[in-house]
């Protein structure tokens, strides 16, 4: 091999470990900023997921522990507003629910939602954690007494 190619291999070689290292070290807070977590960028259709152990709810704690899992879709648009659909087992009670809430972004591509179930008719409060501003977020229920986190997918952009 020639002595140029050898250098221009061993620059890009170098060039590409000095962008992956940056990208190691530097603080959280400075790659969100790079990246946009705006309600514009978020907003779109995504698919989810959940998996938790759902009790006992601190306020009865006589209440059993059963597992949860749910799959569904969810819409968030650009003015910080989402709504979706889901199929959930609660302890193997399948149901169909439908939920709608706001979303508050926070700092470091993290979001809260906090949201009406209106087929439970009852509160929840979920914590979004945005990975990709256009692809994924990971899920947290804040709800009390439950373990379990979620994931979710975008589908397709905003139209």
């Amino acid at each position: 091999m020639k002595p140029r190619a050898i250098i221009i291999m061993l620059t890009c070689g170098l060039v590409a470990a000095v962008s992956i290292l940056s990208l190691t070290f530097m603080p959280r807070s400075v790659r969100a900023a790079t990246t946009s977590c705006s309600p514009a960028n978020v907003s779109g259709t995504y698919g989810f997921q959940f998996f938790a152990t759902w009790g006992p709810d601190p306020k009865n704690p006589l209440q059993a522990t059963v597992p949860f899992g749910e799959t569904g879709t969810f819409t968030a648009d650009a003015q910080g507003n989402m709504s979706g659909e889901s199929d959930a087992s609660y302890g193997g009670t399948v149901y169909h629910q439908q939920f709608d809430g706001t979303v508050t972004y926070l700092d470091n591509c993290i979001a809260e939602v906090n949201g009406t179930n209106h087929t439970l008719n009852r509160p929840f409060k979920l914590r979004w954690v945005i990975v990709d501003p256009v692809q994924e977020m990971m899920l947290f229920s804040l709800e009390p007494g439950t373990v379990g986190p979620g994931r979710a997918i975008r589908m397709k952009l905003p139209k």
